[in-house]
């Protein structure tokens, strides 16, 4: 998609009104040049130059006119088409699946909602500019041919084969910056890696070296991959600058040899090449920048278009949607199969025919990659099944229903992530927000005021702490944790297992918890236990007894 494309697409405004005031800037520049010249004949001759002075304030007027207007449309039009495609990428965003997400990139859709539409942004400004001058250039060209019909034709002649040189180099270049993009998108990847897996590059040496290395590799080919293209673009302008030189020298040299009464007009004739030459610099300045647009625009569209698929048939979630409580989620022969990036299936889940109860404590246990987290997904509805239904007292889970099954769970994941804002939960009082604080014992290590933390600044174990603060804030029917435990002391562990837990079972609340600390497995009602993506047991505990 080219960025014109774009702006006709997402545009408010009529792009004939745009193409008529910039015709109209165009033709005031080139009539500032008919008039100094007519002025200059009439100084030559001793003749008045008043008429011609109003004339020009007159033109010049209606040149600031217009190009005010062109300006402020533009910026006007851009930042409300960037607000669009901002908004648009994010709604696709809240809509799409986790696994679609994990699929297309996190890195992608940064640079699409950023660094792509801030090119668009600066290159539309820049195209307003280009379009002026294109109609300046038009009407220079008009009074040139009125001036002297050889250096016209001889002018045309030399501009034509300078423009078919132009557009050859330039589709080499569009090339070249699509492949500068994506290399530089890859450098991201590795950055968001060395970003987001800080603390593990920060405790193995030689895991932070070979990443620096590979960053570095990367990061190397990007360079190459932009000094390769930025300096054809260099070449490219050189070359456009020594044509306007040669076309200023055609009018000087060659054109009198082939018009005698040339001579005459050849001062009025370079003075309006040189205008020309203003017009045409502006034009092919633009013309990469309007390049790197339109693969930026190319690049917006491209994952747009993979959100749309990764949403497609979703609603958006209602702010007014409720969590309903329920008697029973049952999942009747659930299979999930995650494939890699060929579509391969590398890791299977199930089949799983299991069913949890309300008001149930339930314990999921197991090693590593023996399925308890993509369990838990499924369970919570971040994940589809393959295979398989999940119901929720009878009724299909399906496309209709799914943002409604969601908000049953109010969770808090292993890799959560907090929120400075209580976002969704603006209202919520502050008493019970200050009990909350009180009971998980960090009241005086933050505070929140008109829903807002004051500092976020904490251990693992407190903002841990914080973000169970926030899900029993939510006030779901369940309860869904994962390795809550897991960073807490000793002593605030067995307050976790054996006082909170309890308190809300006795509130009614079914807990789901990812869990390795058997020495509090009696707490729960039930010990589902996990190995190779099958239940190896699903046992009653103690506490059920």
């Amino acid at each position: 998609m080219s960025l014109i494309q774009l702006f006709r697409e997402e545009g408010a405004s009529q792009p004939g009104r745009i193409a008529l005031m910039s015709a109209v800037a165009g033709l005031s520049s080139a009539g500032v040049l008919a008039i100094i010249n007519a002025a200059a004949d009439a100084v030559e001759q001793r003749q008045p130059t008043t008429t011609f002075f109003f004339a020009f304030l007159a033109i010049v007027i209606l040149y600031v006119i217009s190009k005010r207007f062109i300006m402020l449309t533009a910026i006007r039009e851009t930042e409300q088409i960037v607000h669009k495609i901002r908004v648009r990428i994010v709604d696709h965003v809240l809509r799409s699946d986790l696994l679609a997400l994990e699929r297309i990139g996190r890195s992608d859709i940064f640079s699409s909602a950023g660094k792509e539409t801030r090119t668009i942004s600066q290159a539309a400004f820049l195209m307003t500019n280009a379009a002026e001058s294109l109609a300046m250039l038009v009407f220079a060209v008009i009074y040139l041919a009125y001036l002297s019909l050889a250096a016209f034709v001889i002018g045309a002649i030399f501009v034509t084969v300078a423009v078919l040189i132009h557009f050859r180099k330039t589709k080499t270049i569009d090339a070249e910056l699509r492949d500068a993009i994506n290399q530089e998108n890859e450098c991201l990847d590795d950055l968001n890696d060395f970003l987001a897996g800080f603390k593990e590059t920060k405790v193995n040496a030689a895991r932070a070296a070979d990443m620096f290395r590979n960053f570095q590799r990367q990061s190397a080919l990007a360079a190459d991959k932009q000094i390769t293209t930025q300096s054809r673009m260099a070449e490219h302008f050189t070359l456009t600058q020594v044509m306007f030189y040669l076309l200023i020298a055609t009018m000087v040299f060659v054109v009198p040899i082939f018009s005698e009464a040339f001579g005459n007009v050849v001062v009025k004739t370079a003075t309006a090449v040189l205008f020309m030459i203003g017009a045409i610099t502006t034009i092919v300045t633009t013309v990469p920048i309007v390049a790197q647009a339109n693969a930026a625009a190319n690049n917006v569209r491209s994952i747009e278009q993979k959100l749309v698929q990764a949403a497609k048939g979703a609603q958006a979630p209602h702010a007014e949607m409720k969590s309903e409580p329920f008697n029973e989620i049952v999942f009747e022969n659930v299979i999930f199969e995650h494939r890699d990036s060929h579509d391969n299936p590398s890791f299977s889940l199930g089949p799983l025919n299991l069913t949890f109860r309300s008001g149930e404590t339930v314990f999921i246990t197991g090693g590593n990659g023996s399925g308890k987290t993509t369990l838990m997904r499924l369970l919570i509805g971040l994940y589809r099944p393959t295979t398989g239904v999940i119901r929720i007292d009878g009724k299909v889970v399906d496309e209709k229903s799914i943002d409604a099954y969601r908000n049953t769970f109010a969770v808090v994941f292993s890799d959560f992530h907090l929120f400075r804002r209580l976002y969704g939960m603006m209202e919520a009082a502050q008493e019970k927000i200050d009990a909350l604080l009180a009971k998980l014992e960090i009241e005086g290590k933050t505070r929140v005021t008109n829903g807002v933390f004051d500092t976020l600044d904490l251990s693992g174990g407190q903002r841990k702490r914080v973000a169970l603060v926030v899900a029993l804030l939510e006030d779901r029917p369940a309860v869904v944790l994962d390795e809550w435990a897991a960073d807490q002391d000793p002593v605030f562990r067995k307050k976790f297992y054996d006082e909170m837990l309890v308190e809300l079972k006795r509130r009614g609340k079914t807990i789901i918890a990812i869990t390795h600390d058997d020495h509090y497995f009696h707490v729960a009602d039930r010990q589902i236990r996990m190995e190779y993506g099958q239940v190896a047991a699903d046992t009653r505990g103690q506490s059920h007894a």
